[in-house]
């Protein structure tokens, strides 16, 4: 952040010459010069790579989140997954949400288990909408209710998920004996 606010100032006044004219611009002035322009450009460039590099160890971290999870290195997979969750990681919210739910180096917890499903899925997760209807399903932290776990498969199914529609499938076939 020190990076952007001292490029900001450096972007402040600036010297422009502008159709062999010589001025001073100031921020919001009104006066548009090339130059200006050109370091508006600049500067919304640098912004942008410095959003990508975030964007790109964030995606590194998370291949480490999953690596700890695969090898079952839960104490380690938690700590990366809360974080970039938190951050709105959808694939992080669903293995947070699976850890929470299996008890996976935690005790189990259905209900943030529900909380993170749900964030995934509302981020088109399509696995994440199916594991929400097993939830709903067998009445894990909720209620059971063969209804929502429908409207769960059917909208994973939707998303191309073959679980969902499996599930769906079974459910309508137990729904129509």
């Amino acid at each position: 952040m020190k990076k952007v606010l001292a490029f900001a100032e450096h972007f402040g006044a600036c010297r422009a010459t502008f159709c062999n004219q010589s001025e001073t611009v100031y921020p919001f002035s009104g006066a548009i010069t090339k130059e200006r322009n050109m370091r508006h450009t600049i500067f919304m460039l640098g912004l942008l790579l410095m959003m990508a590099s975030q964007v790109h160890a964030d995606a590194l971290t998370l291949k480490k989140g999953v690596d700890a999870f695969g090898q079952k290195d839960y104490a380690q997979a938690s700590v990366i997954f809360k974080r970039l969750s938190n951050k709105g990681d959808r694939i992080a919210q669903f293995g947070l949400a699976k850890m929470y739910r299996y008890g996976l180096g935690m005790d189990p917890n259905y209900s943030k288990a529900l909380k993170w499903y749900l964030q995934a899925a509302q981020q088109n997760y399509a696995v994440a909408m199916s594991h929400l209807g097993e939830m709903y399903e067998q009445g894990l932290g909720v209620d059971a209710n063969a209804d929502a776990a429908r409207n769960w498969y059917r909208m994973a199914c939707s998303n191309r998920c073959s679980d969902g529609c499996l599930h769906l499938k079974r459910l309508d076939k137990v729904a129509t004996k």
